[in-house]
């Protein structure tokens, strides 16, 4: 007498095949799961007991897959798949697997997808001379279950175990040992159990094959390249605690950048869950591909993803606290290797720092920023000056780098990508650190002023040097400074970043904080103009405030000024561009005069 399944069989295969696994192929691993799963309940028994898995091909149109598992009595196999559903143990489609008999009859649903007939010769291995079931599932609906004789099982069943028997009714070649090979390897190469696929010429050994981070190191790359298709610049391994998981994060050479889908190969108690999981690792560390292996994250029904539960959080996490601390130990033992990953992914580091505080923490403590005084973390700047002083682009680093680094002022280079929204976002973490573009103004002000004996010889030398810049709209002065060769130094108007900054941690403060930032935001002074700054210590500017020639001076100082334009890259107004050709020819063309005038007179 026949039985009914209670499920709607048909709609459920339909939904397993459209909407719950990615093909029809995932049979293969179902049978592998099943097979494990029943000979790890043996083993329970017994621990000596074998552990094989045999896929046998016909051709395309017949498989038989055996284990030497636990096998299933009369009543576990009255009950393989006639109340799925029925626990209160659900995943998304109500198909738990919390328990082998539920497992094995999930498994066995996958295997609608390729045949309309499913035939499962199996004796349980707990009781001596079990009876031998017959259960056989039909496509429309159908099932019915009876003991047999030894004489009724096929050739491959060899109890106590579990021979199951599929006839293909699809096009897609399958049963083929060739396709049971690929799928093998791909979905079970890692299970501690041999698995054996033949046919009627010949047969291939496999299981129990090392995970990557049981290779040697030249192995591991070559992993890598064949499967992520990188040479790695560096590997990681990853021991993940509580949740038993372990594995390795590879670290991509170069390419990568946040936002794109990185997926990771995921595997649980050996069996591959899928090479496409990109929930798996933090955001921010989009610079690694992983490879991991655990006991207990939860695959979903199809095995094909991980539920997104509080284990998978911890993991991401545990992923994450690995590959920061293998950065930080990178920039302190291996600068120069640290250096070279900084090289191919400071820029995306960066970006997601903009969006991810934690990102922006580990910036902060393990990543050298050039200033004028040398390279440092910006958790080192903060710590020596309490603020974050810097240039928007690095023309403006250029410019004042000298004379900040002679007078000991510490000024950051932000003009690389993303470094002005880096710098607003820690003003935001840290309201107490001054976070700000350089001014002219401080600059100045620590260039030594002198003495008014002094200053006086050069009043006439300074309004010459006006007239000669005065379309250029700069304020003309004289300091004393180092380094004494530079004659001049030119101090650009910073732009409106700085402004912005304090704009935006205005309008986001509160409290205390609220009212101090506003209280200095409406105290602080207009901002001069750019200076262009003579050096009284320089040489060249004393013999022209020497010099009663205000043509000579008025064209030195333009030369002066093109000099210090082109050296800080700054923009050229058309009349500068003109004095660029004119300039040092003129010079030229009066020294020669000079020099004529000079040779006919002593003739």
């Amino acid at each position: 007498m026949s039985n009914r399944f209670q499920v709607n069989l048909t709609g459920l295969v339909e939904v397993l095949s459209r909407n719950l696994y990615s093909g029809p192929k995932v049979f293969v691993r179902e049978l592998l799961q099943n097979g494990f799963d029943a000979i790890t309940a043996r083993q329970k028994l017994d621990p000596n007991c074998a552990a094989q898995i045999s896929f046998r091909s016909y051709g395309d149109k017949k498989l038989v897959v055996s284990d030497t598992g636990i096998g299933l009595t009369l009543e576990q196999a009255k009950d393989l798949l006639a109340s799925i559903g029925a626990t209160s143990k659900r995943d998304e489609l109500g198909l738990a697997r919390t328990e082998f008999i539920g497992q094995f009859g999930i498994g066995l649903l996958s295997c609608f997808m390729v045949t309309q007939t499913i035939v499962v010769y199996s004796q349980n291995a707990e009781t001596v001379g079990a009876p031998i079931i017959c259960w056989k599932g039909y496509g429309d609906g159908t099932w019915d279950v009876s003991v047999v004789s030894e004489a009724e099982v096929p050739a491959e069943f060899n109890g106590p175990g579990t021979t199951i028997i599929l006839e293909a009714t699809g096009a897609e070649p399958l049963f083929n040992k060739t396709a049971l090979v690929n799928l093998v390897l791909e979905y079970g190469a890692h299970l501690p159990v041999s698995i054996t696929v033949a046919d009627e010429i010949s047969s291939e050994q496999l299981g129990a094959a090392a995970f990557p981070w049981e290779l040697e190191l030249i192995e591991q790359e070559k992993w890598c390249s064949a499967n992520f298709g990188f040479h790695p610049f560096a590997k990681i391994p990853l021991q993940l605690g509580s949740s038993q998981t372990v594995g390795m994060a590879f670290v991509l050479p170069e390419g990568a950048h946040p936002g794109q889908s990185l997926k990771h190969h995921v595997y649980v108690q050996n069996m591959l869950v899928s090479k496409t999981v990109t929930n798996l690792v933090p955001d921010w560390a989009y610079f690694v591909r992983v490879v991991v292996d655990s006991k207990f994250l939860k695959p979903t029904a199809s095995r094909e993803s991980l539920f997104d539960d509080e284990l998978l959080e911890e993991v991401k996490e545990s992923i994450g606290e690995t590959v920061r601390g293998w950065l930080v130990n990178l920039s302190n033992q291996d600068m120069e290797k640290f250096v070279k990953f900084m090289r191919a992914h400071i820029v995306g580091m960066k970006a997601l720092s903009v969006h991810d505080q934690q990102t922006r923490e580990m910036l902060k403590s393990s990543i050298p920023y050039e200033t004028t005084l040398g390279f440092f973390t910006l958790e080192e700047i903060i710590n020596r000056t309490n603020a974050i002083i810097y240039t928007q682009t690095k023309d403006d680093f250029r410019a004042i780098e000298a004379v900040a680094a002679a007078q000991e002022i510490l000024v950051i280079n932000g003009g690389y990508a993303f470094d002005e929204q880096v710098f607003a976002q820690l003003k935001l973490d840290y309201p107490q650190v001054e976070v700000r573009e350089v001014k002219v103004s401080e600059i100045l002000a620590a260039l030594e002023s002198l003495p008014v004996t002094e200053e006086i010889n050069f009043i006439t030398f300074l309004e010459y040097a006006s007239q000669a810049l005065a379309s250029q709209k700069v304020d003309v002065v004289i300091r004393n400074f180092l380094p004494a060769s530079l004659p001049m130094v030119y101090l650009p108007q910073p732009g409106g970043a700085g402004r912005e900054i304090e704009k935006k941690a205005q309008a986001q403060a509160t409290g205390a904080f609220a009212g101090l930032i506003g209280h200095i935001a409406a105290a602080a002074p207009a901002e001069s103009r750019s200076q262009v700054v003579f050096n009284g210590q320089s040489s060249v500017v004393n013999q022209l405030a020497n010099l009663a020639d205000p043509q000579t001076i008025e064209l030195a100082v333009r030369g002066f000024f093109v000099q210090a334009i082109l050296n800080g890259h700054h923009p050229m107004t058309p009349e500068v561009k003109q004095w660029s050709t004119q300039v040092f020819a003129e010079l030229i063309s009066r020294q020669l005069t000079a020099n004529r005038k000079s040779d006919e007179e002593r003739n």
